[in-house]
């Protein structure tokens, strides 16, 4: 017998389904063709090769910091072999001017950074003494130049002695001044208190460009600074790498071959503490951060998988086979977690982000196309670029590549708002395949690098979330391929008692309305893992089904 009530939870779960329904059409048909969408791109060069580093942006625009070896095409004119070269664009990445910069030998980029008075600091190193550039004292120096918001040079600086030095990173003081990063072989000139081989050479500047201190680092073997920033209590924190086991380095090295050495600094250079970080193979750091009140972060490479490293994913002690490496330390330099990403092939990392959300966006090149890389474009041996963003614990919560059959690479990306972003980098592709759809320059296949620039944005963020009434749970990553993980926000009475029993479940429904899976829950846990594989491609909302009329739901998109 048909009750009147049955009839009536009837009507209420098919105006939930229907509700649903079109709510999730709309959904597809709007804004879920791609969970990353790019909104423009632009390509930048001549018939030889460029190269990128850093993006700044502006009121009206963007300035890309890039190196180019070419006199045609877009670049105006070039002094030498290859010049730095500063690209304005507006906000839609169309070039308003661009100006290069050097003499009649090499120079070559590091990084670029915004200044406090709206200019630009350029940093990188040069072999030539003419042209823009003064000063030099070997073959190599360091090179920084200052120029104003309209491109045109403030001050220039070369640093530096008779062998040579190699530039890596500036970044600005708080005072107005600057912090200059690389390495040196020389002891003499500007050098003071070289210890052998290559030492580490830290430069801090005036708001001119004036010296005021400068210090080596290292011992008697091959020590490098890779990367520098300021810390809150007026000091720095240096990432390099050492194979010295004298000098300055007194952790203990993992193997013969080299360690990431992180080395922390007080206001005028002097060492506070130190640590290295590795395993049986060969480690590197590109990027350290500070994290406000949270210890530091840093990103390399890693070839092993003992010692401080695990979750390798290659072979160990194979060429060309690096794992990007995600370490968190605490403020004095313990490792609090740490991660490899990538596959069975070789894996680089760029730069590291501290995002709005606390969370981190990882930068580099991927040449796999397994283990944590997926939608790989490019031929065996090429690479892609690739973004992985990490939760404040280093859960992998999205991850993407971007390219085309050959190579692409990137140089850095800058943050527009919680799910926008312009990315600077590199191709070669130059047959339209892929997500390179611009026109790279190229006379002659296989193409040259052009400057690659575009915008990408996460359209998942502007999907709501349906019937939330408070955040019960969250999950990761987003999108999932394989494996989705729960983690429950445990508070209360459940909180006192993680092995209490629970009729809770969760239910995930398809863009029809469907309950496709329902994941029984038996008892509290923190977090729990399910596998998703054979779900179809698409989008998706998890409900939690509560026993104490408490309901939450979150989406998520398979891949």
């Amino acid at each position: 017998m048909f009750c009147i009530g049955e009839f009536t939870n009837t009507l209420v779960v098919m105006k939930y389904k229907i509700s649903l329904l079109f709510i999730l059409l709309f959904i597809s048909l709007t804004s879920i063709s791609q969970y990353i969408q790019s909104d423009w791109q632009n390509c930048y060069g001549g018939s030889s090769s460029e190269g990128s580093s850093s993006i700044a942006e502006g009121v009206s625009g963007y300035s890309f910091f890039c190196v180019t070896g070419s006199n045609d095409g877009d670049i105006s004119f070039l002094h030498g072999e290859s010049d730095y070269w500063l690209i304005k664009t507006d906000l839609n990445g169309n070039l308003l001017w661009e100006k290069t910069y050097g003499g009649s030998d090499t120079e070559s980029i590091a990084n670029m950074i915004k200044t406090l008075d709206g200019g630009l600091v350029m940093f990188g190193h040069t072999f030539s003494n003419d042209g823009d550039v003064t000063g030099l004292h070997g073959l190599t120096d360091y090179w920084i130049v200052k120029i104003d918001s309209l491109g045109y040079i403030e001050w220039q600086k070369c640093m530096g002695g008779s062998i040579g030095e190699i530039a890596y990173q500036v970044k600005q003081t708080p005072e107005g001044g600057y912090i200059c990063v690389g390495y040196t072989a020389s002891s003499d000139g500007d050098i003071t208190g070289f210890h052998g081989f290559y030492d580490a050479w830290v430069v801090k500047l005036s708001s001119e460009g004036e010296i005021e201190w400068n210090m080596c680092y290292g011992g008697s073997h091959i020590d490098w600074g890779q990367c520098i920033t300021t810390t809150n209590d007026g000091g720095y924190i240096m990432g390099g790498l050492t194979m010295s086991t004298d000098g300055d380095v007194l952790c203990k090295l993992h193997s013969e071959y080299e360690d990431i050495w992180v080395v922390k600094l007080d206001s005028i250079g002097n060492i506070e503490w130190q640590q290295c970080y590795g395993g049986s193979f060969w480690e590197g750091v590109r990027d350290i951060k500070q994290i406000e009140y949270d210890g530091f972060i840093f990103i390399g490479t890693t070839n092993s998988n003992d010692g401080d490293v695990s979750g390798f994913h290659g072979t160990p002690g194979q060429h060309n086979m690096d794992d990007i490496w995600v370490v968190k330390l605490d403020d004095i330099g313990n490792i609090e977690w740490q991660r490899c990403l990538g596959g069975f092939d070789d894996e680089r990392a760029i730069f590291i982000k501290i995002l709005i959300d606390r969370g981190y966006l990882i930068g580099g090149n991927a040449k796999s196309n397994n283990g944590d890389v997926s939608g790989n474009h490019s031929y065996s041996g090429y690479a892609d670029i690739w973004l992985v963003k990490l939760s404040v614990n280093g859960n992998i919560e999205w991850k993407q590549c971007f390219g085309g059959k050959l190579t692409e690479g990137i140089g850095d990306i800058i943050e527009i708002s919680s799910s926008e972003f312009i990315i600077l980098g590199g191709s070669n592709t130059s047959d339209g395949s892929g997500d390179v759809t611009c026109d790279v320059f190229a006379p002659e296949p296989p193409a040259d690098f052009d400057v690659w620039a575009f915008q990408i944005k996460d359209t998942t963020t502007s999907i709501p979330d349906i019937f939330n009434s408070e955040e019960l749970f969250s999950i990761f990553p987003n999108p999932a391929k394989d494996q989705l993980h729960i983690k429950f926000n445990i508070s209360g009475s459940k909180a006192n008692n993680n092995s209490k029993n629970t009729n809770d479940s969760f239910e995930i429904i398809n863009s029809w309305g469907e309950v496709v899976m329902e994941i029984k829950v038996p008892h509290i846990e923190q977090e729990i893992t399910r596998d998703i594989s054979n779900l179809k491609t698409g989008l998706y909302f998890i409900r939690l089904v509560s026993t104490d009329n408490k309901s939450s739901s979150r989406k998520f998109i398979k891949y």
